[in-house]
């Protein structure tokens, strides 16, 4: 599974690699089945997915995640199961 995040979370894109996710910069063109965020820090993620991240490899959409207050294996669940209801 392939997902967009911003250069600066090095730590959680390294936890995420390691869980055999391949992992992409925010504002990268590339497809992607997740768009992680940070609500209290990535004001303008929006952006990023408009300008980029809008396919996704999978036929479900891509799932935009808030990774506030969640741990890697919580992130590694959601997109496991498309299932998150938080938005905003």
């Amino acid at each position: 599974m392939i997902v967009a995040l911003d250069n600066k979370y090095g730590e959680l894109a390294n936890s995420l690699r390691r869980m055999n996710y391949k992992v992409v910069s925010l504002y990268s063109k590339e497809r992607v089945d997740g768009v992680l965020y940070h609500s209290t820090y990535d004001s303008d993620f929006l952006n990023g997915v408009n300008n980029s991240m809008m396919n996704s490899t999978s036929n479900h959409g891509v799932l935009i995640i808030d990774i506030k207050d969640k741990t890697p294996e919580d992130i590694d669940n959601i997109l496991r199961k498309r299932l998150y209801t938080s938005l905003f």
